[in-house]
């Protein structure tokens, strides 16, 4: 079964203004033959985490580009879309609100032109 994240980035924290971003290291991952590569297209980092039932996504665009962010469950399940358009440069933001779904883990993956760009681990607690 592919799962639609890639196991680890190398992520280092920066202070943008008064937002918090992940600048992402370009690595290649392959897990259960999916490879994923992040490229540096977009910091994304999500608050709180781990949450209770809902959490903020915020990143960064260092261009204008179609973007899909989706958040998955453990099993590679598509539980939502959170933006499916094309967006400019800069700083953007998408709140997920799980409630009805139980803890656990699930993963936010940000695409753009066919391509994934970066994925996050979501912890949701009890």
């Amino acid at each position: 079964m592919q799962r639609p994240w890639s196991g680890t980035s190398k992520c280092s924290g920066e202070i943008v203004g008064e937002q918090s971003v992940a600048k992402v290291a370009p690595t290649s991952n392959t897990v259960l033959g999916l490879s994923a590569q992040s490229v540096g297209k977009v910091m994304m980092v999500n608050y709180p985490n781990p949450f209770q039932t809902e959490t903020t996504i915020n990143y960064q665009l260092e261009k204008e580009m179609d973007v899909t962010v989706q958040v998955f469950d453990q099993n590679g399940k598509l539980i939502t879309t959170l933006v499916n358009s094309k967006q400019s440069e800069g700083l953007h933001q998408a709140r997920w609100n799980a409630t009805h779904l139980p803890a656990g883990t699930y993963f936010a993956k940000a695409s753009a032109e066919d391509e994934v760009l970066q994925i996050l681990k979501l912890i949701k607690s009890k």
